[in-house]
């Protein structure tokens, strides 16, 4: 009896037992400010602050965090933000933060401040494990490029792994700069070096200046910064070029390194295929997925064996595999070898020819045996070439 083909998913369960025990607190704000924009800033402040994790919760509007403060500690918090804070910044409409003692977290800020954790906690792992990897050109590298993502899946927490090529520019903008000029700088996309690979990239929207231009270096040293960015401006010479970045942020040149989107190639001279070999790919994603694993944070991807509820069938979609042949009989696939030999091809070629493609998508799959069999079928029972 041939074996069941098992699919699976690169979709994993969050071990719920294996969270840390989380903190929710409430945000009172004035007006009508976005609570989605405010949680999502005040947790990565608050992540650089008191360190661990924190993550906004978009489904019960909570900040969610493994170590939580004293009511003093986030007071102070918060009065470092009203002092500091422009009269831009929404986080200025912060009222009040609160512990809310009984509130849960919905199954979706569980996936979300899971995926969050493996991020800042695993980061490091990973990128060394798909390092090794990487493929080098003359101006840029080809790495490959992690993308957790939290899910509900059948009501329950869930991660999913993925993996795509990324093209990284080598040096960092400023070295751009130094090659190019900043006369073309807008449009280009980079990131935070001092931050975790897992972010997003943003888009160079204008030039501020340099840093000895309008007091810009202590303006930037006002903000709340992490060790690494603090040491970058603080070291930075004067002539340095500010960018600012989604029409938002400022920063120096130095700590941000160059994302190559498709709409760069022509700019970077790049011609190159991203997608990754499915032959390959299985080797690259168990890497990073054994990494996760080891920390018990996930457990076995979700499959037909183990979740067969949760996959759709033919009988689903209403899908029923019937093939015409001689005579114009209908058969199904199970029996297509017996009927052939006693109906015959539905049109038969006179030259005796038959071109066949198989499309396999169990690559891992032999399939010996299935051309043996369509040899002997077509070949030796209705001679056909």
């Amino acid at each position: 009896m041939a074996n069941k083909l098992s699919i699976f998913t690169e979709i994993f369960p969050v071990q719920l037992e294996a969270l840390p025990d989380l903190t929710v607190y409430h945000l009172r704000v004035s007006g009508s400010i976005s609570l989605d924009e405010i949680g999502a800033k005040l947790g990565y402040r608050f992540q650089t602050k008191f360190g661990k994790h924190w993550n906004w919760d978009r489904e019960k509007k909570i900040l969610i965090t493994d170590f939580p403060q004293d009511e003093s500690s986030i007071n102070q918090a918060l009065h470092e933000i009203w002092e500091t804070s422009t009269e831009e910044d929404t986080l200025r409409s912060l009222e009040k933060i609160e512990v809310l003692p009984n509130n849960t977290v919905s199954v979706q800020g569980l996936a979300d401040f899971t995926a969050r954790l493996i991020n800042d906690d695993y980061s490091q792992e990973i990128n060394k494990a798909l390092a090794i990897y990487r493929r080098e050109e003359k101006t840029y590298y080809v790495d490959l490029r992690c993308n957790l993502r939290g899910w509900t899946v059948d009501n329950q927490p869930a991660i999913s792994v993925s993996l795509s090529s990324a093209i990284k520019y080598k040096g960092d903008l400023k070295k751009y700069i130094t090659t190019y000029g900043h006369n073309d700088l807008e449009g280009l996309h980079v990131k935070d070096k001092t931050k975790s690979r897992f972010q997003s990239s943003m888009e160079i929207t204008g030039i501020v200046g340099t840093l000895q231009e309008n007091n810009t270096r202590s303006r930037l040293l006002a903000f709340r910064l992490s060790p690494n960015m603090k040491r970058l401006i603080e070291q930075a010479p004067d002539d340095e070029l500010v960018v600012r970045l989604n029409d938002k942020y400022d920063y120096i040149a130095s700590a941000l390194e160059i994302q190559v989107w498709s709409v760069d190639y022509a700019r970077f001279k790049i011609s190159e295929k991203l997608q990754i070999p499915v032959s390959e790919r299985s080797e690259y994603i168990t890497k990073v997925v054994s990494i996760i694993k080891n920390s018990g944070l996930i457990d076995r991807a979700y499959s037909t064996t183990t979740h067969p509820h949760l996959f759709l069938n033919k009988n689903d979609i209403g899908y029923d595999p019937k093939l015409k042949i001689g005579e114009n009989q209908i058969v199904s696939s199970q029996s297509i070898f017996p009927s052939l030999k006693k109906f015959g091809v539905y049109k038969p070629t006179a030259n005796k020819q038959i071109r066949i493609a198989i499309l396999n998508t169990a690559p891992h799959t032999s399939l010996d045996q299935l051309r043996i069999n369509l040899r002997k079928e077509l070949g030796e029972n209705l001679q056909y070439k």
